[in-house]
C-alpha cells in the first residue's frame, strides 16, 4: 500500500475547520464583553482561554492558525503583524515603557509578566516609595526601610539595639515624622535565590 492513500488522522485534527474559527471567535468575544465591563481582568482572560484551549484539545500550532484566520477576518496583515511582533519582541522595554517607573532596561516579555503580575494583584498591591538606607559597623549589618510614621530594620543576624548609630539613625527619623514611629525588626533572617 502507498504512503498516499493512507489517512493521517493528526493532520485531519490539526487542520482548522471554519467552524472552530467561528466557536473561538464567539468564545473570545464574550470574554471581551466580560473584561470590558469589569467582570473579570486581563489575566483572567488569558487564563479563560488557556482553559478553552485545553478542553477543546488544541494544540500550539492549531491554536496560531486560529488566531491567523480570525486577525484576516477583521482585516489584519498577519505576515505584517507577525514581523512587527518580532520586531517588538526584540527591542527592549525602554522604547515602549518610556512613560513607566521601574520598567527600565527590561525586555519587553519581563515587562509584559510585570505588567501582568500588577493586573493580578491590583487589589492589593500599593506601589510606594519608601527610603532605604544600609549601615554597616562592627556591631551590625542592617538595612533600614523609612515607610512613613514606620521603620523596618533587616539583618540576617540579631541586630545590637546598643549601637549607638541605630539609635541615631531612629531618633533622626522620628524628628521628620508626626506621631508615634513604629519599629520593627526583623533579625536573623534569611535569604535565597529563586529561579
Amino acid at each position: 500500500m502507498s504512503d498516499e492513500k493512507i489517512i493521517k488522522f493528526k493532520d485531519l485534527q490539526d487542520k482548522v475547520r471554519p467552524s472552530d474559527i467561528d466557536k473561538f471567535e464567539r468564545y473570545m468575544m464574550d470574554k471581551f464583553e466580560k473584561v470590558a465591563k469589569g467582570d473579570i481582568s486581563m489575566f483572567e482572560f488569558t487564563t479563560e482561554i488557556s482553559k478553552y484551549i485545553e478542553e477543546n484539545d488544541i494544540d500550539i500550532e492549531k491554536f496560531k492558525e486560529i488566531e491567523k484566520e480570525i486577525l484576516k477576518r477583521y482585516g489584519y496583515d498577519v505576515e505584517g503583524l507577525e514581523e512587527e511582533m518580532s520586531k517588538l519582541e526584540q527591542s527592549n522595554s525602554d522604547e515602549i515603557f518610556s512613560n513607566f517607573e521601574g520598567f527600565e532596561g527590561l525586555d519587553v516579555k519581563t515587562a509584559a509578566r510585570r505588567l501582568s503580575f500588577y493586573d493580578y494583584y491590583s487589589d492589593v498591591l500599593t506601589d510606594r516609595k519608601v527610603l532605604e538606607l544600609n549601615l554597616k559597623n562592627d556591631k551590625n549589618e542592617v538595612r533600614f526601610i523609612f515607610d512613613d510614621g514606620k521603620i523596618t530594620l533587616i539583618s540576617e543576624k540579631k541586630i545590637d539595639l546598643s549601637d549607638e548609630e541605630i539609635n541615631k539613625i531612629i531618633a533622626y527619623y522620628k524628628l521628620s515624622t508626626k506621631g508615634t514611629l513604629t519599629v520593627i525588626l526583623c533579625e536573623a533572617t534569611n535569604k535565597y535565590e529563586y529561579h
